[in-house]
């Protein structure tokens, strides 16, 4: 589903590109908060495209230490403004490119045919989910990537995806 994307033609693979890697090419401040696999970092972007404004958090947990495991997206109200520590991405930079062409305030209708039936509906949440079986250095790793898809209004308002890799 979700494994790599690009920013601003910086591309992220999850569970190997670092936050700090991010931090560094973006700018801004990673933000933490938690204690041990309760804990989680995080570094905000916001900008906009022909949609509106959007704003983008980079996240990491403590399981998979300073790696990218996910993304939250979402269009960002017009009377909302991101906190200063959230990075201005430029539209001239380059917008948000993921392997599937989703985005929110793209119709639900346009989001279906592009990732069909979710795994599970709870409210106006639909939830993907895709496990598959994998092997790393001759060790035998259950991977689970996740999209989770917030409608509103039959809009997508949020994307937030995440992959973990366990043995």
């Amino acid at each position: 589903m979700i494994g790599k994307f690009r920013i601003a033609n910086f591309q992220i693979v999850l569970e190997k590109t670092e936050l700090e890697a991010a931090q560094k090419h973006f700018g801004g401040k990673v933000g933490y908060r938690g204690d041990g696999g309760d804990s989680e970092g995080w570094l905000c972007l916001h900008g906009s495209d022909a949609d509106g404004p959007w704003i983008f958090w980079l996240t990491s947990g403590e399981l998979d230490g300073p790696a990218v495991t996910g993304f939250q997206w979402r269009r960002l109200p017009s009377n909302e403004t991101p906190d200063r520590r959230c990075v201005l991405i430029p539209p001239s930079k380059g917008g948000i490119e993921l392997p599937l062409a989703l985005h929110p305030g793209m119709t639900e209708a346009e989001m279906r045919k592009i990732v069909g039936k979710p795994s599970f509906v709870s409210g106006k949440t639909l939830i993907y989910s895709h496990e598959h079986q994998e092997t790393i250095h001759d060790l035998a790793y259950t991977v689970d990537n996740m999209i989770a898809i917030v409608l509103r209004d039959g809009i997508v308002s949020a994307i937030e995806t995440s992959k973990s890799t366990v043995n």
